[in-house]
């Protein structure tokens, strides 16, 4: 039988899951700014000659992208892709990492508050996470 925590400890555990929490949100808020630059360099490369409008929404000019430019953003892209080899696995981790922190959170305040918890945090599997609609179907 697993020792019980009381509910000091588990007022501590949820202040030091809030600030957890926050530090993988600002994280993950970085990893998402980089991707979204990431891919406007590779749009802006793909295609150099650019339609431009005004505030209204109105044709105004082409934007035509030179060598000298196109060189630029290649090197910044290249750095980006250098500092960031696998964006995408690790904007998982991180979301996969908030995922389970906010449910410990959700766990551990409701047993500082002394309210009962129904134990969903028991079960963490990924693939209800990502597929929900795969646990629906009967087997």
């Amino acid at each position: 039988m697993r020792p019980r925590i009381s509910q000091q400890e588990a007022a501590y555990l949820v202040m030091v899951l809030q600030a957890q929490i926050e530090e993988i949100r600002e994280k993950l808020r970085n990893v998402e700014q980089v991707e979204q630059e990431l891919t406007r360099l590779i749009y802006d490369l793909k295609h150099p000659i650019q339609p431009q409008y005004t505030e209204k929404g109105f044709f105004k000019e082409h934007r035509i992208i030179g060598p000298q430019e196109t060189r630029c953003y290649v090197k910044i892209a290249q750095e980006l892709k250098a500092e960031h080899p696998n964006l995408l696995g690790e904007k998982f981790r991180l979301w996969t990492s908030l995922s389970c922190h906010e449910k410990l959170l959700a766990k551990y305040q409701a047993i500082a508050e002394g309210k009962p918890h129904n134990g969903t945090y028991k079960k963490l599997r990924c693939s209800e996470l990502l597929y929900p609609e795969a646990s629906l179907i009967p087997l």
